[in-house]
């Protein structure tokens, strides 16, 4: 089984298409309990996995005759719901994705990579907030020279849309922000909204296989970590990692006497081999993919068990240590969902949440 059927793939048995299939945590939260986020059915999961796939094919892009085994989109997206679904649509399109991580990465690594994988356009975002320092992503790439024959693809997450008054207050961290706009420069740019209306899609049966068929010694992506290393993936390791992780937890969750897991949150953006089995191991599960944007100690150090607590996760899943400074604030809200913990470099998170048996 493909891994895009694996991951979105429907059935009215094991993911049902109105079911929630992701979940998407903002970086805003305040003290009236005014929260940013959104969910997405699985149905319509698959369906924008179809439209990005055709989008990255489109002539927006430019295009030199060259084969499609040879065109490369670098996706440079913080943990907002399109980066899995932006990824697994590059796997459907058969061109090889390059992943970074805008909140990590060094506009000198971003030169190299240009330079040395010259993707045809970069998947970006024209801002996003951690806690209250808003992070320009557009404003940055467009004006490296190494982007002369690249166009932008971009999400508008932050910006206003034109004509919409701006409000009589500024709040800081939330969205849209009049402190930031979106400007389109003419055949350089397009904007993520206006391609996607464009593109249309058949019913799911009938074209969900018609993806690009990788051979297991494929390279499917490059995955570009906070020191500008780059780990190559291929398409059979991955399978194999997604099937060993899927394995572990499923054993994990028998040993708890089967609880009903059905949401797992995804600690990490992808970075390696490992961090990406776990980004995807979700959707692979057949479970719903919880992520958060923003940092873990905005507004306080409360801020992970109030997502766990609002979106009821069952599954915590890191492979990294993280920055908390006041962890006792977990305590702050109950998590009766949170069955299990992976995070075996940050082992003494457990310790803190409330309601939590290990």
């Amino acid at each position: 089984m493909s891994l895009l059927k694996k991951c979105v793939g429907l059935d009215p048995n094991f993911r049902k298409p109105l079911d929630i299939g992701l979940i998407w945590e903002g970086n805003y939260w305040d003290d009236q309990d005014v929260h940013d986020c959104c969910d997405v059915d699985w149905e319509t999961c698959e369906i924008l996995v179809r439209k990005i796939s055709k989008a990255l094919l489109l002539p927006t892009a430019p295009t030199d005759g060259s084969s499609k085994e040879n065109e490369k989109v670098l996706i440079l997206l913080p943990k907002i719901m399109q980066l899995p679904l932006t990824i697994l649509a590059a796997y459907r399109a058969g061109i090889m994705a390059i992943v970074m991580d805008p909140l990590t990465f060094k506009t000198s690594t971003l030169q190299s990579i240009l330079l040395a994988e010259q993707p045809k356009f970069v998947v970006t975002v024209d801002a996003f907030w951690q806690a209250q320092e808003l992070i320009e992503v557009k404003s940055t790439v467009e004006n490296l020279p190494e982007m002369d024959e690249t166009q932008l693809l971009v999400i508008r997450h932050v910006a206003p849309n034109n004509g919409v008054p701006p409000p009589k207050r500024h709040y800081p961290a939330r969205r849209p922000s009049y402190r930031t706009s979106l400007c389109l420069r003419d055949g350089k740019d397009w904007e993520w909204s206006t391609v996607m209306a464009g593109v249309t899609v058949g019913e799911y049966s009938k074209e969900f296989e018609d993806g690009w068929k990788w051979d297991q010694d494929d390279v499917i992506m490059k995955l570009v970590d906070e020191e500008g290393k780059i780990h190559t993936v291929r398409h059979g390791e991955l399978l194999e990692k997604l099937d060993a992780k899927k394995a572990g937890l499923e054993t994990k969750i028998a040993e708890k006497n089967g609880p009903n897991i059905e949401n797992i949150m995804v600690m990490d953006a992808p970075k390696d081999l490992e961090t990406l089995t776990n980004f995807l191991v979700p959707w692979y599960m057949g479970k719903t993919m919880t992520l958060y944007e923003g940092p873990l100690s905005y507004p306080d150090s409360s801020r992970l068990a109030q997502v766990i607590s609002k979106h009821n996760v069952n599954i915590l899943l890191g492979s990294g240590t993280y920055s908390i400074p006041n962890p006792e604030y977990l305590k702050f809200f109950a998590v009766p969902s949170l069955k299990i913990i992976d995070m075996p470099d940050f082992p003494i998170v457990s310790s803190y949440f409330l309601n939590f048996q290990q």
